[in-house]
């Protein structure tokens, strides 16, 4: 669990907003408009659990990646986040942290085993690539979540909330 306490701005909509971009183009301005990724961020409050079905098939049908980051409701506490990949046969799905191995770098998504790595591409698509034995230890994770955390902060600290237009889905499963 992370704490992303923003001073009461929303941590889901700076989240999702700011790691593709760390994910692509590290020193880009927050503002930057973010095109060309075939590649999916959300935030969800409370479990994914019994609705990993339903997004597995949205993911298989559109053929694009997605990471949902899950808060606990209400909290400014990131639980998780999960990578739905589509795969020729399926879609794999497992946990995974943002890592960031040196300062300048684009951030990374590194499976909770430390058996895959992710990263976006040159053509905006999510790619698996070699583990480094620098991601034994969980100091590239904690600098991707410093490095995230004060992307986030750059980005509310003049309004005190997220600046940018933006929209929620409230939805409700049976």
């Amino acid at each position: 669990m992370i704490e992303l306490n923003l001073g009461g701005a929303c941590p889901r909509r700076s989240l999702v907003h700011v790691l593709p971009r760390a994910m692509v183009v590290p020193n880009v301005c927050a503002y930057k408009p973010l095109s060309g990724i075939n590649f999916a961020v959300m935030a969800s409050d409370g479990a994914l659990r019994d609705n990993i079905p339903i997004l597995a098939n949205s993911v298989q049908d559109t053929g694009r990646p997605a990471l949902i980051a899950t808060f606990a409701s209400k909290l400014p506490v990131c639980t998780g986040m999960t990578l739905f990949r589509p795969l020729r046969d399926g879609v794999e799905v497992g946990m995974v942290e943002p890592c960031l191995l040196n300062d300048g770098d684009a951030i990374m998504l590194v499976t909770a085993d430390r058996s895959k790595l992710f990263r976006i591409g040159a053509k905006g698509e999510l790619v698996a690539r070699r583990v480094p034995k620098a991601m034994q230890n969980g100091q590239a994770i904690d600098r991707a979540w410093a490095d995230l955390k004060h992307r986030m902060s750059k980005l509310v600290e003049h309004t005190g909330h997220f600046p940018l237009a933006s929209w929620e889905v409230h939805l409700e499963f049976d």
